[in-house]
């Protein structure tokens, strides 16, 4: 059987609309809330984006070095060829006091797409950090998988999310915890804040906001709540 490789449709590269568009088009979309992700395999495959058949499964922004990690996944985009955007936003938050920390995911997920990845999974600490992320090629899967991985086993190994919360409640609408939720949207975790604004959109007339997980809100007791989005774009 032929080997299969789940994202290889998703790796095209940007037209030329994108290029003088700054890729509006690379969009986020919810994917699911888990509760275990970092027990979760990601599929190891090669970077299309790269050179020298490159085998990775992704890469962690973290939240005590984000400065190096964003920079350096600003370097992967440029050296890919895709410098407008990487020189974007460089100049765009350069020189800012702590804007690094306060990346959009929007942003994260569009400079993602173009390091060649197709999920971003993100939890946050408390409510005012700016979260830990995961951009990957593939979804959290129950078993690692390598390159050579069938469609069938694929298939078989992708997680489900196993929380039921919402990634993108009404502004200012959500709750974390169960006893508080009546009338509210159970969300995973805390609000995506940069620049401590939340993170909204329209969504056909009606005003949401999205969450990017915790880890024990509010109390250790709680489990934590990874935010995963897939990264999406329009063709």
């Amino acid at each position: 059987m032929e080997p299969f490789t789940p994202a290889a449709s998703q790796f095209r590269k940007p037209t030329k609309y994108q290029l003088t568009n700054f890729y509006k088009d690379i969009g986020i979309e919810p994917y699911g809330c888990f509760s275990n992700l970092e027990e979760k395999f990601f599929l190891s495959q090669i970077n299309p984006y790269a050179k020298n058949n490159v085998y990775d499964s992704g890469i962690i922004i973290s939240e005590n070095n984000t400065d190096t990690d964003v920079k350096n996944l600003i370097a992967t985009v440029i050296n890919n060829g895709y410098d407008n955007y990487g020189f974007h936003i460089l100049n765009k938050y350069e020189g800012i006091p702590e804007a690094y920390q306060n990346i959009s995911i929007k942003e994260i997920a569009t400079l993602g797409k173009l390091a060649g990845y197709n999920y971003l999974s993100i939890y946050k600490i408390n409510l005012n950090t700016r979260g830990k992320i995961y951009l990957t090629y593939s979804p959290p899967l129950d078993r690692e998988l390598d390159f050579t991985v069938t469609q069938d086993q694929y298939n078989a190994a992708v997680s489900k999310p196993d929380l039921n919360y919402t990634l993108t409640p009404k502004v200012n609408n959500y709750t974390n915890e169960v006893e508080n939720a009546p009338g509210k949207e159970l969300s995973c975790g805390y609000p995506c804040l940069p620049f401590n604004k939340p993170m909204t959109f329209d969504d056909n007339g009606v005003e949401k906001q999205y969450m990017c997980g915790s880890v024990g809100f509010p109390t250790i007791k709680t489990q934590p709540r990874f935010s995963v989005y897939k990264i999406t774009e329009k063709i």
